[in-house]
């Protein structure tokens, strides 16, 4: 898959994250499993920031840090909306959860891509 392809899934899952954290009052029947909310968010974010990471060109530590940012500005923003939707509210800990969902994707990312990149030359 090329660069273009996950800048269009990257688009598409962030708009879908933001349409399931706002629905009204949103309440999934996982939800009743102690912690599983907490694993959701990061996962969640695992997965926002593997797509990022391969959506930009050429991905260093300096970007990586840059996507944590975004991701954690993005969460924190749609936290902050959740408080304007019926049945639904933010939270602090899901926001630390997204954090760590995103540092642990980036991180697994490049390493990932890295170890692609040095199998590639080998080649």
């Amino acid at each position: 898959m090329n660069r273009k392809h996950f800048v269009y899934l990257l688009v598409i899952y962030a708009t879908l994250m933001v349409i399931v954290h706002l629905l009204r009052g949103a309440r999934f029947p996982i939800d009743n499993i102690i912690g599983m909310d907490k694993f959701l968010h990061f996962t969640e974010y695992v997965i926002f920031a593997f797509l990022f990471i391969n959506a930009i060109k050429a991905p260093n530590l300096a970007k990586i840090f840059l996507i944590v940012i975004i991701g954690t500005t993005f969460g924190a923003l749609i936290e902050f909306l959740q408080c304007y939707v019926a049945g639904r509210y933010a939270s602090v800990y899901d926001a630390i959860a997204n954090t760590a969902g995103l540092i642990t994707g980036s991180f697994l990312s490049y390493k990932y891509l890295i170890i692609s990149d040095d199998k590639k030359s080998v080649h």
